[in-house]
């Protein structure tokens, strides 16, 4: 077992590697690197557009179901009268939970992170094509 080993070692040791492979090997690399990052960059630099179009849609939905929700004079609350706020806290939390319109937040939010994902994907795709190219 031991001689398969020792002949299988110096067998190794008489491969020759061609000149020039360590460079067509990074050359090849670098190129996938380059396609990977277009192809990257092809899915994020829409998806930017379209997030922050959502976002748009979403805040100005919020917007209208905060008018809508009357969830603003629950608020005002807070600032007339803070001393019934703090007597009756846990009422008054309730009230704001059910009159916050939870559904547009959520939608705000998701669409938000969708937004900067995408921004710091195509940033990223963007500065390894720069750095590459």
């Amino acid at each position: 077992m031991e001689k398969d080993i020792d002949r299988l070692i110096k067998t190794f040791d008489q491969v020759s590697v061609p000149q020039g492979l360590r460079d067509v090997v990074f050359a090849r690399i670098h190129r996938e690197e380059l396609r990977l990052a277009r192809i990257r960059l092809a899915f994020f630099a829409p998806l930017v557009f379209l997030s922050g179009w959502g976002v748009v849609a979403s805040a100005l939905y919020v917007i209208k179901e905060v008018a809508q929700s009357g969830f603003l004079q629950y608020v005002s609350i807070i600032f007339s009268d803070s001393s019934a706020v703090f007597a009756y806290a846990g009422e008054f939390l309730l009230s704001l939970a059910e009159q916050a319109p939870l559904l547009g937040i959520a939608i705000f939010l998701a669409t938000l992170f969708t937004l900067l994902e995408s921004m710091r994907g195509t940033m990223k795709n963007m500065q390894t094509m720069l750095a590459t190219a």
